[in-house]
């Protein structure tokens, strides 16, 4: 399978693949959706903790909800 022009175009491809679907008619994007943001969440980790991203910086983009009030608790 020929690469896209996006991807031929970039340094680094990640081309995630699944065998099967999880439906019987192999037609619902279930396993691959699962697949592909299993991969993105590993390498949104790894760049983290690559760049040294902190909670705060973190905070600035989640500053509301449950998710901001967590990020902006003072730990002990």
């Amino acid at each position: 399978m020929e690469s896209p022009p996006l991807g031929r175009a970039s340094d680094l491809l990640l081309n995630v693949r699944v065998e099967q679907e999880a439906d019987e008619f192999n037609m619902l994007a279930t396993t691959s959706t699962m697949a592909v943001i299993a991969v993105f969440d590993a390498v949104a980790i790894a760049l983290m903790r690559h760049t040294g991203y902190t909670r705060e910086q973190f905070a600035v983009i989640h500053p509301g909800g449950a998710v901001g009030e967590r990020l902006l608790r003072k730990r002990p």
